[in-house]
């Protein structure tokens, strides 16, 4: 055996998982690792979700070790952070798919939204835009992809959130989708954008219930489908 060969046996990577565990890894397992960094940002009018869907995702990916979870109450109150230089009142989180690895922010404030998609400092590759299906688009719904649209953010996934709450109006959704598609057109999206319907209070509550995770594992692989990082 050569001493290369037995120097390279050695070789190893230390992991440190969300619970603050260290693991070793061989060089083949920490590939996982190395994965290109996709950033995304959450949009939509106030009271629609947001933090609910941040939660939600984060509880998914938790329990295949690819995220920490974030609680909704960590979520909704979050401290003021730095995102890209410039500080906000966010949550940040970091978390993997099978495909890649995403930087998620979701601000608490409108303000703090505006003030990020306003920067020129602040670069996102994609983001998801939450709609309540009992409401629909509102004026920060539009505002968002106004800004979006300005800030140069190439891609858009609409997740209409709440469907619970108008389960037995499957027209108010299908007019909800409609005029979602309409406004990413008026704001030079692509109105074949791909549109998830779900609710993320049930998906993050009730993970005994298949139909309510359906919609953020189908969120997941939009995702990665959508979202690339930009050169």
């Amino acid at each position: 055996m050569t001493r290369h060969f037995a120097v390279s046996l050695l070789i190893v990577t230390f992991l440190v998982l969300t619970d603050g565990t260290r693991v070793c890894v061989q060089p083949e397992q920490a590939k996982e690792t190395q994965k290109k960094l996709v950033r995304i940002i959450v949009l939509g009018h106030e009271t629609h979700g947001k933090s609910t869907l941040t939660s939600a995702i984060t509880k998914v990916l938790s329990e295949e070790k690819r995220a920490q979870f974030v609680a909704y109450k960590e979520s909704a109150d979050p401290p003021e952070i730095e995102v890209q230089g410039v500080k906000v009142k966010a949550t940040e989180v970091t978390y993997e798919t099978s495909k890649q690895r995403y930087s998620h922010v979701d601000c608490h404030r409108n303000t703090d939204c505006v003030a990020l998609l306003s920067s020129s400092k602040v670069k996102f590759d994609g983001a998801i835009v939450v709609v309540a299906a009992n409401d629909g688009p509102m004026p920060q719904t539009r505002e968002h992809l106004l800004l979006a649209r300005k800030a140069g953010i190439p891609s858009i996934i609409v997740y209409i959130n709440k469907i619970d709450l108008v389960k037995d109006d499957p027209e108010l959704v299908e007019l909800v989708e409609l005029m979602m598609r309409e406004l990413l057109g008026t704001y030079k999206f692509s109105e074949k954008s791909i549109v998830i319907k779900g609710s993320a209070k049930n998906a993050l509550s009730d993970r005994s219930r298949r139909n309510e995770m359906k919609s953020i594992n189908d969120l997941l692989k939009a995702m990665d489908d959508t979202f690339k990082m930009q050169m």
